[in-house]
């Protein structure tokens, strides 16, 4: 955990609630260095499974910027977040009053692409989160030519680091 990397300790979420986050979001950020050294952020939809800390990727194609910058360097950095509300928002007397309560986890780790029966259960994963209904969260039958379009990424978690600023109570 890099919590020592935050400056105000109380801040700093249990394990359990950054897993409970990271469960929850919907939409996950991974960061990646290009290959001239640039930052690269994708939103992405994803399914973490904790049992082995593990963040799996739904890409819709074989090629791009995120996975040119895989074949390079696959160090990422995940990120989810929860804002929560304002606080002092454009009510306070100086700029610096403004404040926001939130919620965030980041993940360090490597991430690459699966293979045949680890993307089928990545794509269970994200079916489980994502499906509107229950018949389709209960499929598990495939359509060959569309596995063949897509790339399942994995992210293997090395270190989680959770944060919060949790809503002051109104007086």
């Amino acid at each position: 955990m890099h919590s020592e990397l935050v400056h105000l300790k109380n801040r700093i979420m249990t394990a359990e609630e950054s897993d409970a986050l990271l469960q929850k979001s919907q939409v996950g950020r991974i960061a990646t260095v290009c290959p001239e050294g640039t930052p690269y952020i994708t939103p992405v939809n994803y399914a973490y499974e904790p049992s082995t800390r593990r963040i799996y990727i739904h890409h819709a194609a074989k090629g791009g910027q995120l996975l040119d910058n895989l074949k390079m360097n696959n160090a990422v950095c995940f990120e989810v977040d929860d804002p929560v509300e304002a606080v002092n928002a454009l009510t306070g007397k100086h700029i610096c009053d403004i404040d926001y309560a939130y919620r965030s986890v980041i993940c360090y780790g490597t991430m690459s692409i699966t293979a045949n029966e680890e993307m089928l259960k990545g794509l269970q994963l994200l079916g489980d989160k994502y499906a509107a209904t229950e018949i389709a969260r209960q499929s598990n039958e495939f359509e060959q030519h569309k596995l063949d379009r897509l790339v399942v990424l994995v992210i293997e978690i090395a270190s989680v680091s959770g944060k919060c600023r949790e809503p002051k109570p109104q007086t």
